[in-house]
């Protein structure tokens, strides 16, 4: 981990609230997708607001782009930044996700903004001739603030929103219960990444099919550290009886999904 200057290139408002952040670091540091950075922001009184984690979900040589929507007072904050402030970020953070096994299909299950975390490991290894499915959704198409990057991505992309307004109807639950029968036989691994309540429902789906490939969830939950001191992103772990919490900061941000107790974690 490493304490890091970044100079805001760009803060585009993509929807009501959703921004695309970008930024020139001070420093060239290899990225892989899964990691996080902690952005550090001061407040109105110049006091710094405890670190929020977010995702680098595209990188050139150039820079970097993040993705976020306003939630609270944080994003909020960071929503009024303009080209030419300095941020203070600290990372790379947290565990890249597993890379997949060869010769199979690698399944990607984003919602909303989770589709910042997923869209660089697309990008990475349909780049290298993997196989990809990639369902994305979201409430409607002002959400799909990321469609038009994977349409020029190898692989396969379903569009789903909940209004209908883009692509098929429905929500991600809905297409992947339509097209698992058909695709769950060359799966070699299956990666999500979204609200809490579409990954909590998900999971229960893939479990209930008694599918025993592997299968992680990258989990959206608020921390104030980003190294495993103040366990505030803990998540409740099942038949584990020496480790009954992993921390999403050091331990994830993917967890394995048959290792989380999801009637128990907060949504």
């Amino acid at each position: 981990m490493r304490r890091i200057k970044v100079r805001v290139l760009e803060n585009k408002k993509l929807h009501a609230r959703i921004y695309r952040l970008r930024l020139l670091p001070e420093v060239d540091i290899p990225l892989q997708p899964g990691q996080f950075f902690m952005i550090h922001i001061k407040n109105s009184s110049g006091r710094f607001l405890f670190g929020r984690p977010f995702s680098i979900c595209n990188w050139w040589e150039l820079g970097w782009e993040i993705m976020y929507q306003i939630i609270g007072y944080g994003t909020q904050s960071l929503s009024k930044k303009k080209p030419g402030d300095i941020l203070t970020i600290y990372g790379p953070m947290g565990k890249p996700y597993p890379p997949p096994p060869q010769e199979k299909t690698i399944l990607l299950l984003s919602g909303g903004v989770g589709i910042a975390s997923l869209y660089p490991y697309h990008r990475f290894y349909a780049t290298q001739g993997y196989d990809i499915i990639h369902i994305y959704g979201a409430r409607s198409r002002d959400h799909l603030v990321y469609a038009q990057h994977l349409e020029h991505l190898p692989g396969t992309t379903y569009i789903v929103t909940d209004d209908g307004s883009s692509g098929r109807k429905g929500t991600v639950l809905d297409l992947l219960k339509e097209i698992f029968p058909a695709i769950h036989d060359k799966l070699g691994m299956i990666i999500q990444c979204g609200p809490l309540p579409m990954m909590k429902a998900l999971a229960c789906y893939i479990r209930e099919q008694n599918f025993s490939i592997p299968f992680f969830s990258s989990m959206e939950i608020r921390m104030a550290c980003g190294y495993g001191v103040c366990r505030g992103c803990a998540v409740p772990l099942a038949g584990n009886k020496r480790k009954k919490y992993a921390m999403v900061c050091v331990d994830g941000p993917a967890l394995p999904s048959h290792h989380i107790q999801w009637e128990n974690v907060i949504v």
